[in-house]
């Protein structure tokens, strides 16, 4: 368990004196003149949290608050890329400090599991000329040479927080940095249609975890005695109809599976 005190002391010592120590190790600030590492971050985070279209001379000015008196070619120059390796050092620590509960929720359903673990990443389109760093899926559009993606869990039973976890913005969900985390036994996996993944689902069955997840179009299905299954032939008729079938899924894998599928009204499933 971690409580919001600790969290906030926790907080407070990545942001005024953790943070110097990783300026220095990521050679942000080689040396200290105005700047210290807890100066250059607070004046950027608190800076942008104000006014997300900052100018340098708002960050400038955000630095005052620091009493650090600098221009705004001072700021400039600190945009480099050992600025940003400090900058993701450091948010690598902060998502380190999150309240926990002591105590599982008090729902039944998910009792049934030793933890429900949510998984999802998002992407945020940079300035092309980052690209050799983050590389974006590229194509004729702007802004898509240059791309991160950001991935997280979180546990719903105590509400344990895992990432964000940076990749390129190419990165294929299936090649999530979570992806070889060791299998909980009794744990219980959530994601999206980006994630399905039979090798993974067998990984986790192995490992004594469920999925739930969204079946990929296209994949195969059998009967639990192995004929092939033709999906159009057991869809329900009634919106707001549910069946269960348990089914073998994956033309190699062949997985038991439990298959539920609800039909919904034309704009829904649009």
């Amino acid at each position: 368990m971690s409580s919001v005190a600790y969290v906030s002391e926790r907080m407070q010592f990545i942001l005024e004196k953790r943070a110097n120590e990783l300026a220095k190790q990521t050679g942000c600030i080689v040396r200290q003149r105005k700047f210290k590492g807890a100066d250059l971050l607070q004046t950027l985070v608190f800076g942008w949290q104000q006014h997300p279209e900052a100018s340098l001379e708002q960050l400038a000015s955000t630095a005052q608050l620091r009493r650090v008196a600098v221009t705004d070619t001072a700021v400039h120059k600190r945009f480099t890329p050992q600025c940003g390796r400090f900058l993701h050092a450091v948010l690598e620590e902060l998502t380190t400090a999150v309240v926990q509960a002591a105590h599982d929720v008090p729902i039944k359903l998910l009792r049934r599991f030793s933890a429900v673990i949510l998984e999802d990443s998002s992407s945020v389109a940079l300035p092309d000329e980052l690209a050799e760093i983050w590389r974006g899926c590229g194509g004729n559009q702007g802004h898509t040479a240059a791309a991160v993606k950001l991935h997280v869990r979180w546990e719903l039973k105590r509400g344990q927080v895992w990432g964000p976890k940076l990749t390129h913005g190419r990165t294929s969900d299936h090649q999530s940095p979570f992806k070889d985390e060791v299998v909980q036994p009794g744990s219980l996996s959530i994601t999206d249609l980006g994630y399905f993944d039979l090798c993974q689902i067998a990984r986790r069955r192995r490992g004594g975890g469920y999925s739930l997840t969204r079946l990929h179009a296209g994949t195969a299905l059998f009967t639990p005695q192995g004929k092939p299954l033709n999906l159009r032939t057991v869809l329900p008729q009634r919106v707001g109809q549910l069946k269960e079938l348990p089914v073998l899924v994956g033309a190699r894998e062949r997985l038991p599976i439990r298959l539920l599928l609800v039909r919904v009204r034309r704009e829904m499933a649009d």
